[in-house]
């Protein structure tokens, strides 16, 4: 009886704390979804933004409505930014104002916009892609909930996509730092996240668990049936 008992408590746990997961990620998800709308609203601000943005004297300056917004390089190791011409703030991140500064200086306003909504349009399909993974985690752990036994071919879909989403935002930073190589001449330092190549491998390995899960089940049911 208490080897029955222990059973109960230990599948009331695992259905709880499915709902939780569940539930976290179908939150995650949505808010996932108003970071998207955000970038949509950059995506729609830009142009106006960086219309007459423009790099000289070891200054970076651009307007947006009736402000007057500047980086200033004022020696080797300190950048100040002045909003209508009022100190408001230090930058003290020399190597990134120097690269931004280049690349301002080397382009147009216009393809500097071409390449903000660029890269944000990629943004967007990053975080869409995120989303997708909490997705079907939410529906995964949400059928463990539910359902008596966590084996079914369901959640072996819900698993491999997972596998396949989280692939994907390893390798489309890269795609993104090698495009913005090609388009502006600089280099963005980003390197292949081995823990996430390892979280996305155990996911698969899962899925493939599961799957043999569900055969061998199908079977132990099938031969119950047959007995009877």
């Amino acid at each position: 009886m208490a080897k029955s008992s222990l059973e109960v408590n230990e599948q009331k746990f695992l259905k709880g704390i499915s709902r939780f997961i569940s539930i976290v990620a179908t939150i995650g998800r949505f808010l996932l979804y108003f970071a998207i709308f955000a970038v949509v609203v950059c995506m729609l601000l830009a142009p106006k933004f960086l219309k007459d943005i423009k790099a000289y004297d070891n200054k970076i300056e651009l307007s947006y409505n009736k402000d007057k917004i500047s980086l200033v390089k004022e020696s080797d190791d300190e950048v100040r930014v002045y909003v209508n011409d009022k100190k408001q703030s230090k930058i003290e991140d020399m190597e990134d104002y120097d690269k931004l500064y280049k690349i301002v200086k080397n382009h147009s306003s216009k393809t500097l916009t071409n390449y903000s909504e660029a890269v944000l349009l990629i943004a967007i399909l990053y975080i869409f892609i995120v989303s997708m993974i909490l997705t079907h985690l939410s529906k995964l752990f949400k059928n463990i909930s539910k359902e008596e036994t966590p084996f079914i071919m369901d959640n072996v879909i819900h698993l491999r996509k997972m596998s396949l989403y989280m692939i994907v935002t390893l390798v489309l930073p890269i795609i993104i730092s090698l495009v913005f190589a090609l388009c502006t001449g600089y280099k963005l330092h980003i390197t292949l996240n081995i823990s996430g190549i390892v979280e996305a491998l155990f996911v698969m390995a899962m899925s493939i668990i599961f799957r043999y899960g569900c055969v061998l089940q199908n079977k132990s049911t099938n031969t119950i049936y047959d007995n009877e």
